[in-house]
C-alpha cells in the first residue's frame, strides 16, 4: 500500500477561501476566484496529496456577472457540500467592500462643523439644551437598551433613533399645531442634530459634488431643457461663500 506525508496546504498556490468536502473516497475543494472568469475553481483528489482541476462551474453570464465588480470583489469564499448524489455550491458576487466611494460625514468634518456652529452662531440657552439633550439622549439608551448609545449594534442604533426621532418629530408638530410663535419653539434635540448634520455634509465639497448635483459657478445657461436631464435625479447643491 503506497502512503503519502500530508502538507498543509493539502492544495498551495493560489487557491484562496478552501471549502472542502468529502464524499466516499473522493475529496472536492471550491476556491475563490475574485475577478476571475470562469469562476470558483474546484479540485478534486483521492489522497488530499495529488490534486487536478475537474471544472470552473460558473461559465455563464446568467451565474456570474462581474461588469462593474471593483478590484479584489466577484466571487468570494464559495461553499460546496453534497447530499442526495447533487452537488451544491453557494457563492458571492462581492460589488463593494470596506469604505463607500463617498466620503460620510465624520470623514468629511462634520463633528467639526457643528462644535464651530454651536459656538458660533446658536445663542447660549440653545447651547446648553443642545448638551443637555445630548447627555438625556445617551442616558435613555443606556435605560433603555443596558448601553451607552456608541456601544450599541447597528440594528440597535437605528432602531433606538428611528425612536427618539419619531417622538420628537411628534412633538415638534404638536408645538406647530398649538400655534405656539416659531421663535419659542425649542426643536428636540436629536432634530437639532440632524439638521446640523445634514447642513453640515451637504454643504461639504463631497456632499456637495459627489451626492448632489453641483456645476461651479458661472456655469453654462440652458433656457429650456426636458425636465428628466435637469437633475439626473439628484437635487442641486448651492454654492456658498461663507465663513465659519
Amino acid at each position: 500500500m503506497t502512503t503519502h506525508s500530508i502538507r498543509n496546504p493539502i492544495l498551495p498556490g493560489f487557491n484562496p477561501d478552501p471549502s472542502i468536502v468529502r464524499v466516499g473516497d473522493d475529496y472536492f475543494i471550491a476556491t475563490s476566484t475574485f475577478e476571475w472568469f470562469p469562476g470558483v475553481q474546484i479540485h478534486h483528489s483521492r489522497d488530499l496529496v495529488h490534486w487536478r482541476l475537474v471544472t470552473r462551474p460558473l461559465a455563464r453570464a446568467s451565474q456570474l456577472d462581474m461588469r462593474g465588480d471593483p478590484d479584489s470583489c466577484g466571487v468570494w469564499a464559495p461553499c460546496l457540500t453534497h447530499a442526495g448524489g447533487r452537488f451544491y455550491l453557494v457563492y458571492t458576487d462581492v460589488k463593494r467592500y470596506g469604505r463607500t466611494t463617498t466620503a460620510g460625514a465624520r470623514e468629511v468634518g462634520v463633528p467639526a462643523f457643528i462644535d464651530v456652529i454651536l459656538k458660533d452662531a446658536y445663542p447660549a440657552d440653545d447651547q446648553a439644551r443642545f448638551i443637555s439633550g445630548l447627555k438625556d439622549f445617551d442616558a435613555e439608551a443606556q435605560r433603555a437598551q443596558g448601553k451607552p448609545f456608541l456601544e450599541l449594534s447597528q440594528e440597535q442604533r437605528v432602531a433606538y433613533l428611528q425612536q427618539v426621532h419619531d417622538a420628537a418629530a411628534a412633538a415638534e408638530k404638536k408645538q406647530a399645531d398649538s400655534d405656539v410663535p416659531a421663535g419659542e419653539r425649542k426643536r428636540p434635540f436629536v432634530l437639532m442634530m440632524k439638521e446640523l448634520t445634514l447642513l453640515g455634509f451637504f454643504t461639504s465639497q463631497a456632499g456637495a459634488t459627489q451626492v448632489l448635483q453641483y456645476e461651479a459657478v458661472p456655469g453654462k445657461f440652458q433656457a429650456c431643457i426636458p425636465i428628466a436631464e435637469a437633475g439626473n435625479g439628484k437635487q442641486w447643491a448651492t454654492e456658498t461663500s461663507l465663513r465659519f
